[in-house]
């Protein structure tokens, strides 16, 4: 069964996307000693304290890093997949409260569960500023990423598993050049047929997307 993502923060803007800027993540080493291939998920943007949901059902885990990072893993197992939030403000920051207990234990979430607040915690370097990281990783049984020789620590691009971020804004569009169509115009019904084609193909990407 494929996995179904939401989006971990909305509106969506993704600030980076997955395997991009490889000469600069090239510096970076994996734990085998090779050169990293590039970005490993994808960013979105957030400002700070914006709230960060959960993209899929599991179990949650607060997790902290050597360089001060912060974060959320949610697992599920009978999938064998995890996602990645990283960048969070976690215990760091007094005027945000901790979704989860800070506690090193799995807890169970939903989809669209609170789990975090964004930030820019950890070693950013070039950062772009407060965003959400967001990363997903197969798994064995153990939990442990799979293919983490692959020059992304194990993990795959995200996105062919949420909705398409452009859905929203072409539904946007469609409705907004519905309501300005002047019934007097000679071109409505090509207009309509357009926006008619526009309408279902946005349903056949759904389709794709949810494999219905």
């Amino acid at each position: 069964m494929k996995p179904i993502l939401a989006y971990p923060v909305t509106p969506v803007h993704v600030k980076q996307g997955f395997g991009s800027n490889p000469a600069y993540y090239a510096r970076f080493l994996d734990k085998f000693g090779n050169p990293q291939k590039g970005h490993m998920g994808v960013d979105f943007q957030a400002s700070h304290g914006q709230p960060v949901h959960a993209a899929h059902d599991g179990i949650a885990m607060y997790i902290k890093d050597a360089h001060g990072g912060e974060g959320v893993y949610v697992l599920n197992k009978e999938l064998g997949y995890q996602t990645i939030y990283w960048h969070l403000i976690g215990n760091t920051d007094q005027n945000y409260g901790l979704p989860l207990p800070f506690d090193n234990g799995w807890h169970d979430v939903k989809t669209g569960d609170l789990i975090g607040y964004a930030d820019n915690t950890g070693a950013p370097f070039e950062s772009l500023g407060d965003h959400c990281h967001f990363g997903m990783q197969f798994v064995d049984q153990n939990g442990n990423p799979l293919n983490q020789d692959n020059g992304f620590n194990g993990c795959v691009d995200p996105t062919p598993f949420l909705p398409l971020a452009t859905t929203e804004t072409q539904v946007q569009q469609v409705a907004t050049a519905i309501q300005n169509v002047d019934p007097q115009s000679p071109t409505t019904p090509q207009q309509l047929s357009l926006l008619s084609q526009v309408v279902e193909g946005i349903k056949e990407q759904l389709k794709l997307i949810f494999n219905l």
